[in-house]
Formats: structure tokens, C-alpha cells, sequence
């Protein structure tokens, strides 16, 4: 009878302490997370800032499954980091991710709508949640414009630099002419 009784109890308090935590709602995040869901194969150039950036992605309140906001179902989104304006959040989120990695950025209210919300589709203070995939990303130290300006730069560097170096010694040689001129002329007048 004792060993019912205390496995009665346990019975019992194990499905108080499971009721409870179940109907605990999880946190929202107060810090920005970014958790990789499919790493690329290959990662030749990383996000970074002034990076022209191709991405999918689903944007989602905190505890909502639906997606208020969906890519996959028209086309990517093409920006360039530092000049297009986007969420503080998710900018910094996607900060350091390769070609083809997909990742999964928690964002808090703070970096992503506020107080304010969006509308109808996110209340005021709520975190959101966005999977990325990104497409493509072009930095400016990849970008074959890049190079071919800089050696445009380069060579007319070199051109310049060598006109005024034949510029100055014609000058240098007038001027040592007309210094010869100068002395042999006083040397003449004296004799």
C-alpha cells in the first residue's frame, strides 16, 4: 500500500511539473541569434558591408507559424548592404554568411519593428524570426569592375608620373642651357 501511495504521488507530480511547463509560453528572444540551417559547400565570398547580396527568405512573428512575409513565391530580394535600406536586425544578421547557407535570424522587437509594429501583420514589441537562403553575394573585392578600375588607376598613375618626370628634366635641361648661355656670355664679355 505504502509503494502505490508514493508512486501515486510521483505519478501525480510528475504531470503537475509537465502541465506547467507546457503551458508556459516560450521567451521572446531579447538578442540577436542567427542559427545555420544548411552550411554552403563551398563559402568563396562571405556578406559583408558594401556586399550586393541576392536572398530568399520567410519573415515570421515570434511563436506564429504563418510568414507574413514570403520571397520563395516571387522574386529574391537584391540589394546592396550600406546604401538600401533595410532592418537593423536582419542586416547585421546575415552579416558573414556564404553563398548558399541558409540561416535561421531571431531577431528582438528592438532591432526589428518596435513599438510600432507593421500594421496588421506584427504587433508592436514582437521579435521575428526570418529564414534566409542566401542567393548571391558580390563584395567589392570580387567584383571584376572593381580590379579593372583599380588597374585603370594604376596605369594612368604610371603614365602621368612618367610625363611629368620628362616634363621636369626639359626643364632642367633649358634651364642648364640658359645657364651655360649665361656663362659663357660673361666669360666672353670679360676677355
Amino acid at each position: 500500500m505504502y509503494k502505490l501511495s508514493l508512486l501515486l504521488l510521483c505519478y501525480i507530480t510528475c504531470c503537475l511539473l509537465f502541465s506547467h511547463t507546457l503551458g508556459q509560453e516560450q521567451q521572446q528572444s531579447t538578442t540577436l541569434r542567427g542559427d545555420i540551417l544548411k552550411s554552403s559547400e563551398k563559402c568563396r565570398t562571405k556578406v559583408s558591408q558594401n556586399s550586393r547580396i541576392k536572398m530568399h527568405f520567410t519573415a515570421r512573428v515570434w511563436d506564429v507559424e504563418e510568414p507574413f512575409e514570403d520571397t520563395y513565391s516571387s522574386k529574391p530580394l537584391s540589394l546592396k548592404l550600406g546604401r538600401d535600406k533595410m532592418m537593423e536586425g536582419l542586416e547585421a544578421g546575415i552579416q558573414g554568411m556564404c553563398e548558399e547557407e541558409i540561416r535561421r535570424i531571431t531577431i528582438p522587437a528592438e532591432m526589428a519593428f518596435g513599438k510600432t509594429g507593421l500594421s496588421d501583420k506584427v504587433l508592436p514589441n514582437s521579435a521575428i524570426i526570418y529564414d534566409v537562403e542566401m542567393l548571391k553575394v558580390d563584395t567589392p573585392l570580387t567584383n571584376q569592375w572593381f580590379w579593372s578600375g583599380l588597374a585603370v588607376i594604376a596605369a594612368t598613375y604610371i603614365v602621368v608620373s612618367r610625363m611629368a618626370s620628362q616634363v621636369d628634366k626639359s626643364k632642367a635641361e633649358r634651364y642648364l642651357k640658359k645657364l651655360q648661355q649665361t656663362s659663357t656670355s660673361a666669360s666672353t664679355k670679360t676677355e
